[in-house]
């Protein structure tokens, strides 16, 4: 397995929340999708803490790409973490889709929603049922594969591996 440190080549000028919060130019999800992978390999890699925990704190990433909020979100009345929000969204009727990162084309709101599912098993309130990350890489590169040939499709041209 690889072991890239795609957050930091990335973002080595800012943290991933400031990035996905810029209205001027936000992430492309194939961008998300590259650090995504690059996280998910990098915890893989990873030994220091107990993988569950590895594979929690790498929830909390995936949901920060796909909503496009960082993980700490100030509200009118109380700080509320990015885990919270979600669970209370998702408890809401038909309110999944508010939880999606509206900077994202609606054409891939089907791999978003696939990867919103993965996210919430990473921070699965149950620790052996969160997956392991092994699988989870499985899964983004499922998704990511799916993403590049959505975009091949449509004429988009995919983004490069220099960032």
């Amino acid at each position: 397995m690889w072991c890239f440190s795609y957050i930091h080549e990335y973002l080595s000028n800012g943290s991933l929340g400031d990035s996905l919060c810029n209205l001027e130019s936000p992430l492309e999800l194939t961008v998300r999708m590259h650090i995504a992978l690059g996280a998910a390999q990098e915890q893989g890699c990873s030994k220091k803490a107990t993988e569950q925990m590895d594979v929690y704190s790498f929830g909390v990433v995936l949901l920060e790409l796909i909503t496009g909020r960082k993980a700490e979100m100030p509200e009118p009345r109380e700080s509320i973490d990015i885990v919270t929000w979600v669970r209370r969204k998702i408890n809401m009727t038909n309110a999944t889709h508010q939880i999606l990162d509206p900077n994202i084309s609606n054409s891939f709101q089907q791999e978003m929603l696939g990867v919103l599912e993965l996210a919430l098993r990473c921070i699965s309130v149950v620790p052996d049922k969160r997956p392991k990350m092994d699988e989870v890489v499985q899964s983004l590169l499922s998704v990511y594969t799916t993403v590049q040939s959505l975009r091949i499709v449509s004429g988009e041209t995919s983004i490069s591996s220099e960032h």
